[in-house]
C-alpha cells in the first residue's frame, strides 16, 4: 500500500484552506477590535540612571568582551567528532 503524502487528500486541502484563511483574517480581526484607552501613570520617583544608560551599555559590552578574551582556550586542534 502506498504512503499518502500530507495535504493530498480532501482533508488536507480543507485544512490548508482553513489555515491560510485564518492567516489572512487574523490581522484584520485584531485591528478591528476597539482600542483600550489607558491613561499614563505619574512618575513617582525619577530614575537614578539619568544619562548614564549609554555608559552602562558600553561598560557591559566591555565586560563581555573582556570575559571572552580571558576565557581559557581549550582548543588543542583535535576534531570533536570521531
Amino acid at each position: 500500500m502506498g504512503r499518502m503524502r500530507l495535504g493530498t487528500g480532501t482533508f488536507g486541502k480543507v485544512a490548508l484552506a482553513l489555515a491560510s484563511a485564518s492567516l489572512i483574517v487574523a490581522p484584520a480581526a485584531a485591528q478591528a477590535q476597539t482600542p483600550i484607552k489607558r491613561g499614563s501613570a505619574q512618575v513617582v520617583k525619577p530614575s537614578k540612571l539619568n544619562g548614564n544608560a549609554t555608559l552602562l551599555f558600553f561598560l557591559s559590552i566591555a565586560v563581555v568582551a573582556a570575559a571572552i578574551a580571558l576565557l581559557p582556550n581549550s582548543d588543542n586542534g583535535d576534531p570533536v567528532s570521531p
